[in-house]
């Protein structure tokens, strides 16, 4: 559709009043929004794509490559969304853009190669996540045979850190005589190329997912990808009780110690997570229930920064999203302990490819279920 003059989101666009609440803390000490942190224009902000939004409108602006370059370097994270003192929503707006570059034909290419790829049904297995994969498949029981399905999600075998912590879940529910199955050709979930703008492909495949869980005889289905649990959250269609892994972890551990682990935490929140699926207080309050001292950063629960994995603006700019990643691990670090937890398969691919050759190659970066099980 694009941008939508009489979209909830339109009386808003010549409302913003530009108080840059939405990239720079009202104490003018932090930085809420990831392209404002490399850019330092206001043009990558969210208010800076409010404006852009009407710009669209009124027919001010030329929608060609530099538009669709501007639109996708975005980590599409909904900092500014959160910290916007006035509610508005920006981003239906972001993803409005993005429509408009879809429909433009202003596509930057590589975002468009994987939105071919996701029309396709092509499954991202990355070259070194292929032996924990082929594992993975010996572990799982058939799907008629199973009391739950695992969805992995396109971001789990997209790196070696990911696929290792996916292989240490499956070990797990294995280990705990779950019968557990996953789909090898499960499909996208929907919520890539919704947050890319093709909203028709979007929309295709939240119906094949939906129908696709459907027809399946577990009753619950466990993600374990952050952006496709907060999809399926918001899919009505989905008949089945859809659970986070985090929350599964939980449920299997039921306030047990956990193995191993002495000294304090950092906690990386996921965005998809705090803000996607409006996840803030669990984990944290369930590991300190169990003894372990958790340290936050500075940017924490639904303010929390991003890892520089966002949809977007890392295919666009890796520069960019190299220097989102360091700043958030130097907020990790500065926290003082030398373990970092989250529980993202993008978050701790991006983490992990980032830390080395610096000071931050002694920090030790976890997913949670790997410290769950004891490192």
């Amino acid at each position: 559709m694009g941008i939508d003059r009489s979209a909830s989101y339109a009386f808003y666009l010549y409302t913003c009043n530009r108080c840059a609440t939405c990239f720079i803390s009202f104490n003018g000490e932090n930085i809420n929004c990831p392209g404002y942190t490399y850019f330092g224009l206001f043009s990558h902000t969210g208010g800076g794509k409010l404006y852009l939004a009407q710009g669209v409108l009124d027919k001010r602006i030329k929608e060609d490559t530099a538009f669709g370059r501007i639109v996708y370097e975005c980590m599409f994270c909904g900092a500014c969304e959160a910290a916007c003192p006035s509610g508005i929503e920006i981003i239906p707006v972001i993803k409005a853009l993005r429509e408009e570059a879809v429909e433009r034909g202003v596509v930057p290419s590589k975002v468009e190669s994987v939105l071919r790829k996701v029309s396709e049904n092509g499954k991202n297995v990355a070259r070194q996540a292929m032996l924990a994969y082929r594992q993975i498949q010996s572990l799982a029981s058939p799907v008629d045979e199973a009391e739950v399905v695992v969805f992995w999600g396109c971001s789990a075998f997209s790196g070696e850190r990911s696929a290792l912590a996916a292989l240490r879940f499956a070990q797990l529910l294995s280990d705990r005589r779950i019968r557990w199955a996953f789909l090898e050709k499960e499909g996208c979930c929907g919520a890539l190329p919704e947050a890319m703008g093709a909203s028709q492909l979007a929309h295709e495949k939240k119906e094949e997912h939906a129908n696709l869980l459907n027809s399946l005889n577990p009753p619950r289905v466990v993600y374990f990808s952050p952006e496709c649990y907060a999809q399926a959250l918001f899919n009505q269609k989905i008949e089945k009780d859809v659970l986070f892994y985090v929350d599964y972890l939980m449920e299997i551990f039921d306030g047990n110690p956990l193995p191993g682990h002495k000294g304090p935490v950092s906690y990386h929140d996921p965005c998809a997570l705090t803000r996607g699926a409006e996840v803030e207080e669990g984990l944290s309050s369930y590991l300190e229930s169990v003894g372990v001292e958790v340290k936050h950063p500075q940017r924490t629960g639904k303010h929390t920064f991003c890892c520089g994995g966002g949809f977007g603006g890392g295919l666009v700019n890796r520069n960019f999203a190299r220097a989102v990643t360091l700043a958030r691990l130097e907020e990790l670090a500065a926290t003082g302990a030398d373990t970092v937890i989250t529980a993202c398969p993008r978050c701790i691919n991006t983490l992990s490819r980032h830390q080395k050759g610096r000071r931050f190659r002694d920090m030790k970066i976890m997913d949670i279920v790997e410290f769950f099980t004891g490192g």
